[in-house]
C-alpha cells in the first residue's frame, strides 16, 4: 500500500512543525478553518508524522549529526559543568534524547453525580472515586457538622430543621 501525498496544507504545516512552531501556529499558517481544533488532528496524521520522521532523519543525514554524537556532547558538557544545576540541566537533556522518561498517561473516569451523590457515599467509595484506594485512614473520627435541611415557607421566611 502506497502512502499518499501530503496536501498543500499538510506540506505547509509539516514545514511549520520542522521550523520550530507550535501545532496550532502551524496549523494556522497552513490556513486551516479552525486551527486549535485542526492542530491536533493535523500532527496524528499518519502521512503527517511519516513526512516529519523522515525530514528530520534526512536532516540529521545532511547534517552528519548523530544521536551518539549528541550524547557525547551531552556527557562533556555535564563532566564541564560549574554547578550542580548545570550538570542537572545535562542529564534532563540526556533523558530527553534517549526518551527515558516518556510522560506516564493516565486515564480518569469521571462521572459527575453532583455533590448530594458524594456526600451520601460511604469513605471506601469515597476513596474508589478519588482514585486513593490505596490511602489508610486510622484513627478515631467524629462528625463535627450536621447537614441540615432547609426549607422555605414565603410568610415566616426560611426555617432550619435539625
Amino acid at each position: 500500500m502506497t502512502e499518499r501525498k501530503l496536501t498543500p496544507k499538510e506540506a505547509i504545516y509539516v514545514d511549520g512543525r520542522l521550523a520550530g512552531m507550535t501545532q496550532i501556529a502551524s496549523a494556522a499558517a497552513a490556513g486551516v478553518k479552525s486551527p486549535r481544533q485542526m492542530a491536533t488532528q493535523m500532527e496524528k496524521r499518519p502521512q503527517v508524522q511519516a513526512e516529519i520522521v523522515r525530514r528530520l532523519a534526512k536532516g540529521a543525514e545532511e547534517v552528519d549529526f548523530s544521536r551518539k554524537e549528541a550524547h557525547d556532547m551531552l556527557m562533556q558538557a555535564y563532566t564541564n559543568a560549574d554547578t550542580a544545576a548545570e550538570q542537572i540541566q545535562a542529564v534532563r537533556e540526556m533523558i530527553k534524547l534517549h526518551g527515558i522518561a516518556e510522560p506516564v498517561k493516565v486515564e480518569h473516569k469521571h462521572v459527575h453525580g453532583g455533590h448530594i451523590q458524594l456526600e451520601r457515599m460511604e469513605l471506601p467509595e469515597l476513596l474508589k472515586a478519588a482514585d486513593m484506594e490505596h490511602l489508610t485512614l486510622d484513627g478515631e473520627f467524629e462528625v463535627v457538622r450536621e447537614s441540615k435541611q432547609i426549607e422555605h415557607k414565603d410568610d415566616d421566611g426560611p426555617q432550619v430543621h435539625d
